[in-house]
């Protein structure tokens, strides 16, 4: 009896290959001719049927050295077979439609943008064929364009961070649908000169100093608008981001009295020692000013962020496109009758009214952030004094007739305050700042790394890594400290 080739162990066939021409007349014909072939199982298909590899070549050694050459291939990429025919523009679909089960709609919008605004000129470049200095190549020539597509120059350091996680995350996809053997974006430096480096570092982020931090605190308590004051109140003492200040919600405040720490300036009699006209020492008492701490009952808090506003888009729930456009003949998909939220399946969110929803913050869902305690008393006003208002969304802060605050308006009212209290350059500073500013006056206190970081939900490696969880009075102990650098009890809350 023969013995039986194992798979791979095939070898090269001849076979006749016909294909259908035209004679000189023009008359269909149908030719032939003797060619060579070679068959290997590589596996099995979804139904289970075995899963083949076809060689072909004019002569069997041609066909052997495809064999081998492919062999060669399949062991220096770790057995992974390489897609050669899948490129950017076709895996893309298949990418953004696992995303946007996956993530947050602002990430999906993240990567929608990127592939088909910033990496156009690669849809029709295979996978396979991209390498890190293909991707670097990307990174390094990447433009920044307006809302009308058009150049404005060379992308910055953020479009360019967004260029990298986009690829990557494709990459690592493709990776594991066995298309590419590796990830080119992997552990890949983002290429930027010098002077732009320069430039980033003079448009980063930097914490507000204790003086600015006071100067808007009393220019925030003297607004005509108190209701635009308490926001910017919240926004310095709290550390929260924009989207979670503008989607703060009442029932999610809790204000009680609790036993607190306050400071009084206090005058002692302490004994000292000095030298008489004599030069002879002497023994006697001096008065002096000194701060002293006093336990109290005072209004304190915490507020627990459940939700933050974000902006949602809507996609067309009429049907595919063809090639007259949708079937409602919208061209967005917020206009069509049938339309539907761009979010994955399970995502929770309370719409509020029409772009706006309220959803997850980028943190845990319910992180705590104390309510100092002249904060508290801020809040409590702020709460009397817009009761009568309209707010079907039951928001901490809304406009006079219920409705969502725009963030747009909030940086404008966030840009006024800076020119009130008179921050120099106030248009190159950002709301997020305070955020920056609350993490380095904790920090400049000697308030734990751990515990800053439950407080703003702060998730960066940067933060020293401490494996323990404070109580609410820890947390309400730490953020006094904010009222003792600030002296909040002296610059006072001129509403009422």
């Amino acid at each position: 009896m023969a013995r039986r080739r194992a798979n791979g162990e095939a070898r090269p066939y001849k076979f006749r290959s016909t294909w259908k021409s035209r004679d000189k007349d023009g008359n269909p014909v149908v030719k032939s001719r003797q060619r060579w072939q070679q068959q290997i199982y590589v596996g099995y298909l979804p139904n289970g049927n075995p899963r083949k590899k076809t060689f072909t070549a004019d002569t069997a050694g041609a066909v052997t050295a495809k064999v081998r050459a492919w062999r060669k291939e399949l062991k220096e990429n770790d057995g992974v077979e390489v897609d050669k025919k899948a490129t950017l523009g076709s895996y893309s679909p298949v990418f953004l439609a696992k995303k946007k089960e996956m993530v947050d709609p602002k990430t999906y919008r993240m990567y929608t943008n990127v592939l088909r605004n910033h990496l156009a000129d690669y849809q029709d470049k295979p996978l396979a064929q991209f390498t890190p200095s293909t991707v670097t190549h990307i990174l390094a020539t990447a433009k920044a364009h307006d809302r009308k597509g058009r150049v404005l120059g060379s992308a910055g350091l953020s479009l360019k961070k967004q260029l990298r996680s986009t690829l990557h995350s494709l990459f690592e996809d493709a990776k594991r649908d066995r298309i590419i053997p590796s990830n080119p974006a992997e552990k890949l430096p983002i290429p930027q000169s010098k002077d732009a480096q320069y430039k980033e570092v003079g448009r980063e982020r930097t914490a507000f100093s204790v003086p600015e931090m006071e100067s808007m605190l009393r220019a925030a308590a003297a607004m005509p608008d108190k209701a635009v004051g308490a926001r910017m109140w919240f926004r310095l003492l709290t550390g929260m981001r924009q989207g979670e200040i503008l989607g703060a919600r009442e029932p999610d405040l809790r204000l009680y009295k609790a036993g607190t720490v306050s400071y009084e300036d206090r005058e002692v009699e302490k004994e000292c020692e000095y030298l008489d006209a004599d030069g002879n020492p002497q023994k006697g008492t001096i008065k002096v000013t000194e701060q002293v701490p006093v336990e109290t009952k005072a209004l304190v808090g915490s507020y627990e962020v459940n939700w933050k506003l974000e902006e949602l888009q809507k996609d067309h729930g009429c049907g595919s496109k063809g090639p007259d456009g949708w079937p409602c003949q919208k061209k967005r998909g917020a206009n069509c009758p049938d339309w539907k939220w761009r979010i994955p399946d399970g995502f929770d969110m309370l719409h509020l009214s029409g772009r706006w929803c309220l959803t997850h913050p980028k943190s845990l869902t319910g992180r705590r952030v104390p309510i100092v305690p002249v904060l508290a008393q801020v809040l409590q006003q702020h709460i009397k004094a817009t009761s009568k208002q309209p707010n079907p969304y039951s928001l901490l802060f809304h406009n006079v007739d219920g409705s969502v605050i725009d963030p747009k308006q909030d940086t404008v009212d966030f840009r006024s305050l800076m020119e009130l209290a008179h921050i120099p350059h106030p248009e190159t500073h950002s709301g997020h700042e305070t955020r920056h500013s609350v993490v380095t006056l904790l920090a400049s206190m000697g308030v734990d790394a751990q515990l800053i970081k439950e407080i703003v939900g702060h998730s960066s490696d940067a933060m020293v890594e401490h494996y323990r969880h404070a109580d609410d009075s820890e947390r309400l102990r730490a953020m006094e400290t904010l009222d003792e650098s600030l002296g909040l009890e002296q610059i006072g809350w001129a509403g009422k």
